[in-house]
């Protein structure tokens, strides 16, 4: 009850104000800075820029900050009807898409195959935070793959100068915004092949985040396999150490009445404090060894009227 419903209400209850209060406003507050730290970068070297934000992409949605390059790119959108400001972020989904598949076929724990194959639909579609949140991130390795794959496929990006002619669709659904119109607005990149060049871009993040995966481990999100239970003639073997274990009876040390142990008037045995067990309500004053044995450490006891 205190997991399903008291846990989640209190967590809502902080977060929400929290986020709304003191992070949405620091966040934006500091995408102001970003966007102009990036802006600056870009007019120095549209590639060293690409490289960058390939690289940063998935650590910038993280914060937030990647809200402070949209607007910039809304703006070169609707002033000069293109923009090559964020063509380095757009194709970094197929490559967290192709981390994900490589860890569904990879990882032995099947909770991760199940999340991988719902996070590998919204991948394609630019919806990273499952991704990145949810596998990647936690993982570290595939997600410093991925980083590096987005450097790289940026570098390509920022050297070919693809250009978008339209704040399209996200993953997939960008593809469009690529293709050459037939008037090409004012300083705007006239290479018929653009869209080709982001397609090479896709299939680069593809390749480049499947052979960095695959020459890296992957690591467990659960702390290992699942553990399958097995039975019939393919039960496991008990432990090599069970084997010679021998059956050995241990009799009650007294005679009397047995007595569950939260009901002993003594808090300390009664919450298992000292481990748990039972009690016995002695008829008489009679306590034997219940196994046989030698006596090597004794102890002196204040017993009530139970004995535990």
């Amino acid at each position: 009850m205190v997991k399903v419903f008291v846990v989640p209400f209190f967590v809502i209850l902080i977060t929400v104000p929290l986020a709304y209060l003191a992070i949405g406003p620091v966040m934006n507050w500091a995408s102001n800075p970003i966007g102009v730290i990036f802006t600056n970068i870009y007019r120095f070297s549209p590639i060293v820029f690409s490289i960058l934000l390939g690289a940063l992409w998935q650590v910038l949605v993280m914060l937030g900050l990647h809200w402070g390059l949209v607007p910039i790119a809304i703006l070169d959108f609707s002033t000069k009807g293109w923009s090559t400001l964020l063509v380095a972020s757009t194709a970094i989904c197929f490559a967290e898409a192709d981390a994900l598949l490589n860890i569904f076929l990879r990882t032995k724990e099947d909770k991760v195959k199940q999340l991988t194959i719902l996070a590998f639909i919204s991948a394609l579609f630019w919806v990273t935070e499952p991704v990145i949140y949810g596998i990647t991130l936690p993982m570290r390795t595939p997600f410093i793959m991925t980083c590096v794959a987005g450097a790289i496929q940026g570098a390509f990006l920022g050297f070919s100068n693809t250009t978008a002619y339209t704040m399209g669709g996200m993953g997939y659904f960008a593809i469009p915004s690529y293709f050459t119109p037939k008037h090409v607005p004012a300083g705007a990149n006239t290479d018929v092949d653009n869209v080709w060049y982001f397609l090479i871009a896709i299939l680069m993040s593809f390749v480049l985040e499947f052979v960095l995966t695959q020459l890296t481990k992957i690591p467990y999100l659960y702390g290992g396999p699942d553990v399958k239970s097995v039975s019939g003639d393919k039960a496991a073997e008990p432990v090599a150490e069970l084997k010679e274990l021998k059956q050995e009876i241990i009799a009650s040390p007294m005679i009397g009445q047995v007595v569950k142990l939260e009901n002993v008037p003594d808090e300390v045995f009664a919450s298992a404090a000292m481990g748990k067990g039972i009690a016995i309500d002695p008829i008489d004053g009679t306590v034997a060894a219940p196994v046989a044995g030698e006596i090597t450490l004794a102890s002196n006891w204040i017993c009530y009227r139970y004995a535990y």
